[in-house]
């Protein structure tokens, strides 16, 4: 399968009063993220759902923040 790149034309959107410079789309030229990127993002954001989830379950059984938000070590 061959993998193909599409890019807006920004003379098409520039035209628009609704358009706005910082939230345009990325040319092919600026988008320099590869697989170890996404992989990152993603690893780091499951990381981070897990652990509050642990620390909320431990002050809801009792334990007081401050122990709970120490627990995070132990993942």
């Amino acid at each position: 399968m061959k993998e193909e790149m599409y890019e807006l034309r920004t003379e098409d959107l520039s035209n628009s009063k609704l358009y706005n410079e910082d939230l345009a789309p990325t040319t092919i030229k600026q988008r320099t993220w590869d697989t170890y990127h996404f992989l990152s993002l993603w690893v780091g954001m499951s990381f981070s759902i897990p652990t509050f989830m642990l620390a909320s379950g431990l002050i809801s059984i009792g334990m007081n923040w401050g122990s709970a938000g120490k627990s995070r070590i132990l993942q």
